[in-house]
């Protein structure tokens, strides 16, 4: 076994099995034959699973984490996504394959790395009834959403697969419309051209949902209002509240930003 491989070996044996055999060991005094210490605490474990589903408890190298409840529903007028019904999942965050893989030699294979265990983790967080958003990864991994965006935009061109994110499932709906798609390509920095042509879109169309999603976004974080944004775009309310949910999904401070301007604009008048 490489260096590498002995300094992970002792992590996956720090389990549960291996704490009743301990304890079995060194405080019940139970010496003689390891094979009987270790069926003995394979009982107790099985009987740990009947008793106490896995999904009741954390393994090592989970996370518990509380996130949006996938209702398969958009937001209902006025309603904020964070005012939506919770779940609380449990995330793979290092697993045996990790701990197996030998650390990452540069700067592009820790990349892979990193895009890997995000994609598990999207995925992870679905299969157990939840949607977690770029913010909420970005934090998990103390990089920006857009470097998440950058990450899963990666994994997408590659695979084509779209990954099941609050704002694929639930800010966007179960069926994303037309500007949805769009912008989703858009911020995993498809060229409009190569947008065009995938959605089979006009050109034009293309470029003006862009620069609609754009103006929008710089209007969000001079802070105003909604319906300041409608007025002086010429767009409909309904249409600037679709181009705020996929601000708020893609660039969760811009809309911090416009809030703060906003609270602050207040307290002066």
């Amino acid at each position: 076994m490489s260096s590498t491989g002995e300094a992970y070996a002792a992590i996956e044996k720090r389990d549960f099995h291996q704490a009743i055999v301990h304890l079995l060991e060194s405080e019940y005094k139970i010496v003689g034959s390891r094979r009987v210490v270790d069926m003995i605490a394979r009982d107790i474990v099985a009987l740990m699973d009947e008793y106490y589903p896995h999904g009741e408890r954390v393994k090592a190298g989970e996370i518990v984490w509380t996130t949006s409840a996938d209702t398969g529903r958009k937001p209902g007028r006025g309603q904020r996504v964070e005012d939506g019904p919770l779940i609380t999942v449990h995330l793979p965050w290092v697993t045996a394959e990790d701990l197996a893989a030998p650390p990452p030699a540069d700067r592009r294979r820790a990349r892979q790395r990193n895009i890997a265990r995000a994609v598990r983790i999207v995925k992870a967080a679905k299969a157990a009834g939840g949607v977690i958003t770029m913010g909420e990864i970005g934090a998990l991994f103390n990089v920006t959403p857009s470097a998440v965006s950058a990450w899963l935009g990666e994994y997408y061109q590659r695979t084509g697969e779209a990954l099941p994110t609050k704002g694929q499932i639930m800010d966007l709906g179960r069926q994303p419309s037309h500007k949805d798609t769009i912008i989703y390509l858009y911020e995993q920095k498809v060229d409009a051209v190569e947008i065009a042509r995938r959605t089979r879109h006009h050109q034009a169309s293309v470029d003006r949902y862009i620069a609609d999603y754009e103006r929008v976004k710089l209007l969000l974080i001079k802070g105003m209002s909604l319906e300041e944004i409608s007025h002086a775009t010429g767009r409909a309310l309904s249409t600037i509240r679709q181009y705020e949910q996929l601000v708020r999904h893609y660039h969760p401070e811009c809309v911090r930003i416009a809030v703060n301007k906003t609270t602050s604009n207040l307290a002066k008048s």
